[in-house]
């Protein structure tokens, strides 16, 4: 239901609006939605207010526009936004989205004074885990993270192929203080290329997140995540 006195901006609540029809299925794969008078009229609001949650669902892959027929629900990719949250997982089930890890590395390394700077560490030795994440059984992106080499035992008492970020928060309750997070746009190497399935180089998103909990000076974890740009359509 539309609120004009909520603090939801209209076109995120229609966008809500249209997204619980497409998962419940009341609108299903391939069958074209109502037109934009319609749903104008069907949501009280203009034409650019659905235009605008239209677009937003067609990034994200839910919807398909074909070229004078109409709006059509789709087979959802795995179009992805590099978003401000602990957890991508939380992100993705949100979305509707099935998801899963596969653990690459999991393992005590030692990190070179190069590192250590880029890091912002100064320890020379962190607790590695690196993970394959899979979106709809596709190859989406590949997430390097380095912790607290005393926090290992804790972690690796969970199930690390789950959220990272869940297991810090609710499962060892860890206090975080700040995140800081930095995003870049630049050409894959060829060894990134081939491990994201492409035989060339390709246009990379690169995210860096430090995470910082109560009582120390220093990240508790460094994170690094690629995905290939294809994939990658907007920021949040």
């Amino acid at each position: 239901m539309i609120n004009r006195n909520n603090y939801i901006p209209l076109y995120i609540q229609v966008k809500d609006e249209i997204l619980s029809k497409v998962r419940d299925e009341v609108w299903k794969v391939e069958e074209k939605i109502p037109t934009e008078k319609e749903l104008m009229k069907n949501y009280k609001v203009g034409r650019a207010t659905i235009r605008e949650a239209i677009t937003m669902l067609v990034n994200e892959g839910y919807l398909e526009k074909r070229q004078g027929i109409g709006t059509f629900v789709c087979r959802r990719e795995p179009h992805l936004g590099f978003e401000p949250f602990i957890s991508l997982a939380v992100s993705l089930n949100l979305r509707g989205l099935k998801h899963n890890n596969k653990i690459i590395k999991n393992e005590k390394i030692n990190v070179s004074q190069t590192e250590q700077i880029d890091m912002k560490w100064h320890e020379d030795k962190a607790y590695y885990i690196e993970r394959e994440r899979f979106v709809e059984e596709k190859l989406i992106g590949i997430e390097k993270f380095y912790f607290d080499y005393e926090f290992q035992e804790e972690i690796q008492k969970e199930d690390i192929s789950d959220s990272l970020g869940k297991i810090i928060v609710e499962k060892l309750n860890i206090p975080i203080k700040r995140v800081i997070q930095d995003i870049s746009y630049r050409d894959s190497t060829i060894e990134e290329a081939r491990r994201l399935g492409y035989s060339n180089e390709v246009k990379i998103m690169k995210m860096i997140r430090w995470i910082y909990v109560e009582g120390r000076t220093e990240p508790f974890q460094y994170m690094e995540f690629i995905i290939p740009s294809k994939i990658q359509k907007y920021f949040i």
